[in-house]
């Protein structure tokens, strides 16, 4: 995390947590000096159980360990809002989900663009479960799953266009799947 002081920060800093000897340890790298009155640092946090006699000694021996566990905390945290923010946005689609079946149910022309919908929606569940999963795919990984996802699009489109039915004289004809 980037961050900007007034005056010159130590490479660490902690507080203990709770009486059990917990302490919450904040690493500090890259201090620069961008004015007389500012420096900006990279800031990584850590848990780490101690004494408070040799809090100080350990975070100065281990300090290169805790700074890379500091970043792998960020790093997950990073991930885990992700998913969050991925998954308020599938959620946000339910109700046009929700809508476009009503509709279809009773006959109606569909409020929204079924294919983009589901298409959107298929997007952010692969999102969310590539970052799950932590494995970034192949080359030829990305192109499959943008042709099995193209392929799904065109079969959502089609299957919009043949339910929303036909206007012919002034009138609304619905048709079956089977049509």
């Amino acid at each position: 995390m980037f961050k900007v002081y007034n005056s010159q920060p130590d490479n660490y800093s902690y507080k203990l947590l709770n009486n059990l000897g917990y302490y919450e340890v904040i690493l500090r790298e890259n201090i620069k000096e961008q004015s007389i009155s500012n420096y900006t640092c990279n800031e990584y946090k850590t848990i780490v159980e101690s004494t408070e006699e040799e809090i100080e000694n350990l975070i100065e021996t281990n300090f290169d360990l805790y700074l890379e566990n500091g970043k792998l905390n960020e790093e997950l945290d990073n991930k885990r809002k992700e998913i969050e923010y991925l998954k308020k946005q599938l959620n946000d689609s339910d109700y046009q989900m929700l809508k476009c079946t009503e509709s279809y149910m009773l006959g109606e022309v569909l409020p929204y663009n079924f294919s983009t919908l589901l298409s959107n929606r298929i997007s952010l569940r692969d999102s969310i479960n590539e970052i799950e999963s932590n494995t970034t795919p192949l080359e030829t990984d990305l192109v499959n799953m943008e042709k099995e996802k193209k392929i799904k699009e065109m079969m959502s489109c089609c299957q919009t266009t043949i339910t929303a039915g036909i206007d012919y004289n002034n009138s609304h004809y619905r048709l079956n799947t089977t049509d």
